[in-house]
């Protein structure tokens, strides 16, 4: 060895790259000397110079594995982790008037502004405002229609709106111009077996509806009203932090009077089926597609039954007397059986609510039309038996709003 050799050290981190640059050596130096006490001193000192590069390298890589971010040039970040700021918290959400929604939030430490997010109904969060100020914590929104729903949430950022907050998910709500709307009724009377539908006029979205008795009267989640037994209840309709009332009286349903004219209609029907037969009969399509309507009379329990026969169902109807108002309707398709009562004093020849008569549900939109389109064939053609057979009408036996 020469007076002196050098040997270059490259330190590379796990990623392969040099630290802390591509190209940057740590240079140890070895001298030779004649003397042996000398080069072992020198010896001594080389290893502690050696020791000590080693533990800077192992420092610094202990500083790039910790926080990368803070050392520049390196190449090991390219973002660098934003401090956080606190979430707003919301402090209260009120209508004011017709046109105005007041909100207000908690001041945020470190914030330089605010911004203002809303959604209408049950739609998405969209931007409102963004307001310069860590000060300022309300906002009045006027851009607002009486009877939606809006709710509100709040966001922190920072200076240049280089770090915005987390917010709110659930916010705070209220209704604009809540104090204008009204309910449709504050007092209502219905017959059992009838119904009702309240609103809350003005509203763009349902309230929340409640019954004090259901045992007297329901409410649907549309405000439709049933009347069910003789009683009074309350009805409660909850919406944007108010609470409308609308007492109910349910009556007993009056006993159907037919008139002097219309029981002798019957009667003069009645005795026509009797003298033909027992039957009078109406036949409709084709031969392979016929339709065959009768009407018959039982002498035993006083009832009409008129039966309607095609291809596809089957309908029954019966007519007690002349309780008019309490016919009953029955629809078979198949296996499926469907019941309806009818009342001819109200019923304009559609939108029956066929129930099935096993489960005592409602049946589905596709078997309620079914029903109603042959319950409506059925009745034009006992029209026109009627007319070729005894010179009347529907109208004649008290369907006074019929209009087939």
């Amino acid at each position: 060895m020469d007076k002196y050799d050098k040997v270059t050290v490259t330190v590379r981190t796990q990623s392969g790259r040099c630290f802390p640059n591509h190209n940057r050596e740590i240079i140890v130096i070895f001298f030779a000397v004649s003397d042996r006490s000398t080069e072992k001193k020198w010896e001594e000192q080389r290893m502690r110079n050696l020791k000590k590069a080693l533990c800077g390298i192992m420092t610094g890589m202990m500083i790039i594995t910790a926080a990368p971010a803070a050392i520049p040039g390196t190449g090991f970040v390219t973002e660098v982790q934003a401090a956080t700021i606190g979430t707003p918290k919301m402090v209260s959400v009120k209508a004011v008037g017709k046109s105005t929604v007041a909100v207000k939030w908690s001041a945020v430490k470190g914030a330089a502004g605010y911004r203002v997010m809303r959604k209408t109904n049950s739609g998405r969060w969209v931007n409102l405002k963004d307001i310069a100020g860590a000060s300022k914590v309300s906002y009045s929104d006027t851009k607002v229609s009486v009877g939606n729903k809006y709710t509100y949430t709040v966001r922190a950022y920072t200076k240049n709106k280089k770090t915005m907050s987390s917010y709110n998910k659930t916010g705070l709500s209220a209704v604009a111009g809540i104090s204008t709307l009204k309910l449709s009724k504050s007092t209502l009377s219905v017959f059992a077996g009838s119904s009702y539908t309240l609103k809350v006029t003005g509203a763009k979205i349902s309230p929340k509806w409640s019954s004090s008795n259901t045992k007297v009267a329901t409410v649907s989640s549309t405000g439709k009203v049933s009347g069910k037994k003789v009683g009074t209840a309350k009805i409660t309709a909850k919406l944007g932090g108010r609470t409308f009332t609308c007492t109910v009286k349910v009556k007993e349903k009056p006993v159907y009077e037919a008139s002097a004219t219309v029981k002798n209609n019957y009667a003069k029907l009645i005795n026509a089926v009797k003298s033909n037969g027992g039957k009078l009969t109406y036949v409709s399509g084709t031969s392979s597609s016929k339709f065959t309507t009768t009407i018959t009379y039982s002498s035993s329990d006083s009832k009409l039954h008129i039966s309607h026969i095609n291809n596809i169902a089957k309908v029954n109807i019966y007519i007690t007397g002349t309780k008019i108002d309490q016919i009953k309707v029955y629809c078979e398709e198949f296996n499926n059986k469907y019941v309806s009562t009818l009342d001819a004093t109200t019923w304009n020849g559609s939108n029956l609510k066929f129930y099935n008569t096993r489960t005592n549900k409602p049946g589905s939109d596709d078997r309620q039309s079914m029903a109603n389109t042959f319950t409506s064939i059925t009745f034009d053609a006992v029209n026109k038996i009627l007319q070729s057979n005894v010179n009347l009408t529907l109208k004649s036996l008290g369907f006074t709003r019929y209009n087939g």
